[in-house]
């Protein structure tokens, strides 16, 4: 009779049970010392488990005080269902006997809420920061070999998570929405929500008007006859850094969907796959739209100008805004009182002899006859002007041998000058051409490159060659010595800069007088010899890499090739700017100095660049030669 009595008790007054079991663990884990496993009992009451006890869920208890290691919870035997959903999953997958995540990592473990509780770290507005504790978690994503990275911090700055976070939209999406709950697969599992056939379907659950115009549209169509290269909406838009179009950084927005649309139209291997017109995006960027787009000009047309977004339409497709019959309203957008002319020609032109269209051929031709004239008209020009500059060069020369004049470079400062002068463009064309591939002529294909490197590596030996040479005879010769003591800077050079700029605003009548060599040339050949020494070493260590890098770590190349480059545009741009302009360009009464030719400057010359210079020659009694 007692037992029955009991049993019914225990039945309908479970609390008792209830009590006495919690009470006992309460001995030991209500006590805060306890650490991790401090259960506060308030709380836990408040949990959606707050009714059942200890042992439903922590089983293999046999007394107490228990082994320190129990069985792991086995949430399963009451949520059967789920449980099936989530072993399924990527995070239900064991690795090295732990699952990838377990439902306490999500779900908490004692203080479990309910989702609708904003406290949940399941809540609609909490599960990014759930997620993102292991996803953004650096240590974590490296051991499991998670390929995106940093999911939370890019879906934080897009507009859903903005829209779900600071703006509290409730319909804007999380994690899950696009994931899914428990069911979570990897993306190249059919299953995934997120495997790519399902990308469109996925995002049409919330953009139900954009998903239609685009199974219509000719990217939808092909992705649906199995195009693998066909985009889907994470193609253009991207995954968890979706950005509204206003935005500047969005692949979308007008400063950067052309470049997005290039990803695939100027894809040489989808071009050729799936038979794409292969110039839309070369034809585009060489039309005034697409010049004034690279200026990032965001009213110029961009791809989705004309096509549209999303329900983009072959032009054969009477629906389409490019068809013949619509352009007309559709350039009318930004041209208003757009003609039918616009729908004669073509927009993206093909230019080949092979195709029939009449505005083609036109256009061939016409690109051909120019292909011709240019090169025989500035050809022409370029050798008149050429015969003319030898001729005023050797009437110069008959007059400084018939007049005399003043000795500026021997024969060998001459040679060193000359080898410099080639080296130096040939150096500057060929290191260019590999930055800005520039076409060496005449040569095509793979040896391109290697004759580009060995006209390059030539140039340079001869350069260090010469630099040698133009070492020894500043040392070892007295004319280099002379020539190494004048260029020396000195004080004077900094009055007679001050004594030029007052004279160029016009407050000192004369020009400062200069000796042999003025601040100009000192300034100029102190910028040779520290550019000389820079892209000598920088040259060796990049030709030598392979030594190099057996005693130096590989930021030395890196640094080298930034120094090498830099220091080439420096030096080509000091040549034009500078030398040039003083040496040819210069206005004054003189003509173009030729010296660098001849070897001397008539004394009408020496005056006016060298007046010091001069007067020392005259009271040396030095003749002219």
């Amino acid at each position: 009779m007692k037992q029955k009595v009991l049993i019914i008790v225990l039945i309908f007054f479970p609390f008792f049970l209830y009590g006495s079991t919690v009470n006992d663990c309460m001995e030991c884990h209500g006590e805060k010392g306890m650490g991790s496993a401090f259960v506060d009992l308030s709380e836990f009451k408040k949990s959606v488990h707050g009714k059942i006890i200890c042992s439903d869920c922590h089983e293999g208890i046999k007394a107490l005080p228990h082994e320190e290691k129990l069985p792991e919870v086995r949430c399963e035997r009451c949520h059967s269902e789920v449980f099936k959903e989530y072993e399924k999953s990527i995070h239900g997958k064991k690795k090295d006997g732990e699952r990838n995540a377990k439902c306490a990592d999500c779900h908490g473990s004692h203080y479990i809420k309910p989702s609708s509780e904003p406290e949940s770290p399941i809540n609609h507005f909490k599960i990014p920061y759930t997620c993102g504790k292991c996803h953004d978690d650096p240590k974590l994503v490296e051991e499991r070999k998670i390929p995106v990275k940093e999911p939370l911090k890019q879906y934080l700055s897009s507009i859903h998570g903005r829209l779900l976070l600071e703006e509290k939209i409730e319909e804007a999406p999380n994690c899950v929405s696009c994931h899914g709950s428990h069911s979570i697969y990897p993306a190249n599992d059919p299953a995934s929500n997120i495997n790519r056939k399902n990308i469109p379907s996925t995002c049409g659950g919330c953009h139900s008007d954009a998903y239609k115009e685009y199974m219509e549209s000719v990217h939808g169509t092909s992705f649906v006859k199995g195009a693998i290269d066909a985009p889907v909406c994470s193609s253009c838009h991207g995954e968890h850094r979706i950005l509204p179009p206003e935005e500047k950084e969005s692949t979308v927005s007008p400063l950067n969907v052309s470049k997005t649309c290039s990803d695939c139209h100027a894809s040489e291997r989808i071009i050729k796959k799936y038979g794409l017109p292969p110039n839309v995006v070369s034809s585009y960027e060489d039309s005034y739209h697409g010049l004034a787009y690279k200026f990032g000009d965001t009213r110029a047309a961009n791809c989705a100008s004309c096509h549209g977004h999303h329900l983009i339409l072959p032009s054969s497709d009477p629906r389409s805004s490019i068809h013949p019959q619509n352009l007309k309203n559709t350039c009318g957008r930004c041209h208003p009182g757009a003609s039918e002319n616009f729908a004669k020609g073509r927009i993206h032109p093909v230019i080949t002899k092979g195709k029939k269209e009449i505005s083609d051929l036109v256009i061939y031709y016409v690109r051909l006859f120019y292909f011709i004239i240019i090169p025989l008209v500035i050809g022409g020009m370029f050798f008149h002007n050429l015969i003319d500059f030898i001729y005023r060069l050797r009437e110069k020369y008959k007059e400084q041998k018939e007049k005399g004049g003043f000795l500026r470079l021997t024969i060998a400062e001459r040679i060193q000058h000359f080898l410099l002068l080639i080296t130096f463009f040939t150096l500057a064309f060929s290191g260019f051409a590999l930055k800005f591939k520039l076409a060496i002529p005449y040569f095509e294909g793979p040896c391109q490159e290697e004759v580009r490197r060995w006209i390059h590596r030539s140039a340079a030996i001869i350069f260090v060659l010469v630099s040698i040479y133009h070492t020894y005879y500043l040392l070892f010769t007295k004319r280099g010595r002379e020539w190494l003591f004048d260029m020396i800077p000195n004080l004077k050079d900094i009055s007679d800069l001050i004594y030029a700029f007052l004279h160029y605003f016009g407050l000192r009548k004369e020009p400062p007088p200069f000796g042999r060599f003025s601040y100009i040339e000192k300034a100029e050949y102190l910028a040779l010899i520290w550019g000389s020494v820079i892209m000598i070493v920088t040259g060796i260590i990049l030709w030598a890499e392979t030594i190099v890098l057996k005693y130096l770590p590989y930021w030395v190349i890196n640094l080298s090739t930034v120094i090498h480059y830099y220091e080439a545009i420096l030096a080509t741009l000091a040549i034009f700017v500078w030398h040039l302009y003083h040496v040819l360009i210069k206005p004054g009464a003189k003509e173009a100095n030729i010296a660098f030719i001849t070897g001397l400057l008539s004394e009408k010359e020496m005056e006016e660049e060298h007046p010091l210079e001069l007067k020392k020659l005259k009271e040396k009694g030095s003749s002219s030669e």
